[in-house]
């Protein structure tokens, strides 16, 4: 091997040499050698490396902003929501939107209003806007566990105007509410009712004397048998021609026993016991299907005749 030269026999070096080296083919200058120099550039062109020598085969020389999108790159902005265009608002969102002023302050109610939305203390009860879960447009099948209808009248039937708007409708259009009920049908709570009820009394009429004799006192001047199990409601007597004097009295008797406590009497110059001083009093009410009654004069009076009974007779 050539002998180096000293350093100083030796070319400078400069900037970017990598190397200095001693040619010893070349003896023209020096016969131990020629100093030579290498740069990055010939040391590369020397060895003969390529990019892939060195692990960098997928290299080159690709400015950035020519670089292609990787896969992986592409599948993440896949997922991210494209820009919206100029006027991709729908239903006027946008006009909306156009007229809140720069920085307006998104609690101000005229902000608000123009924005199409509603402010909590526009509401009276913010809670229950948020819970609606269902629809409430003109054509929507709304449902409601109850409605506050201050403007009805309570206990009152509901009917509609001539602007479809619900009215409590004035009494005198239709039956009670108790009348409803009634005519609905005869359920059993219905008829419990009912039969808590007196029923019609009937009156019967009995002339215990001929219009133009005057009385005469005697048991049983009339018998009569009822058709019907019966109560008896009310008792009256009634003459033709009235006593001028005394009391005519009379009694009623079932199955030869009085019915009344106080008999029934008529004073005297009147012509029928609704006058009399001492109404009668009804001790037995309840007469039994097919009993026998009979009639009795027991005061005459004085001139009296055309003397009738009449009994008031409710069916039992």
């Amino acid at each position: 091997m050539a002998k180096l030269p000293s350093r100083q026999a030796l070319t400078t070096p400069a900037t970017g040499d990598l190397i200095h080296i001693v040619d010893v083919s070349d003896t023209t200058s020096d016969p131990t050698g020629t100093s030579k120099k290498i740069t990055y550039g010939n040391f590369k062109d020397n060895l003969g490396l390529v990019k892939s020598d060195v692990g960098l085969g997928n290299v080159d020389n690709t400015s950035d902003a020519d670089k292609p999108v990787s896969t992986a790159q592409q599948a993440a902005l896949d997922l991210k929501q494209d820009i919206l265009a100029e006027g991709a608002f729908v239903d006027g969102d946008k006009t909306k939107l156009d007229g809140i002023e720069a920085g307006a302050d998104v609690t101000d109610a005229t902000n608000v209003t123009a924005a199409g939305a509603l402010m909590d203390s526009e509401l009276t009860n913010i809670t229950a806007i948020k819970a609606l879960d269902q629809g409430v447009s003109t054509t929507d099948d709304v449902t409601h566990n109850s409605l506050d209808l201050t403007s009805l009248t309570a206990s009152e039937l509901v009917g509609s105007d001539g602007s479809k708007n619900l009215v409590s409708l004035p009494v005198a259009t239709y039956p009670s509410l108790a009348e409803v009920a009634y005519v609905k049908g005869v359920t059993s709570a219905i008829q419990t009712q009912l039969d808590s009820k007196a029923g019609s009394a009937i009156p019967y009429t009995f002339a215990i004397s001929d219009e133009v004799t005057t009385l005469t006192t005697g048991t049983a001047k009339v018998t009569w048998r009822t058709p019907f199990a019966c109560t008896v409601s009310a008792v009256r007597a009634s003459l033709n021609t009235a006593s001028t004097s005394g009391t005519p009295t009379f009694d009623i008797n079932e199955n030869g026993v009085s019915i009344l406590s106080t008999k029934l009497t008529i004073d005297a110059n009147e012509k029928t016991s609704t006058t009399a001083a001492t109404p009668a009093v009804i001790s037995d009410s309840s007469l039994a299907d097919d009993a026998e009654i009979t009639f009795d004069i027991d005061v005459a009076g004085t001139g009296a005749n055309g003397a009738k009974i009449t009994l008031y007779l409710i069916e039992v």
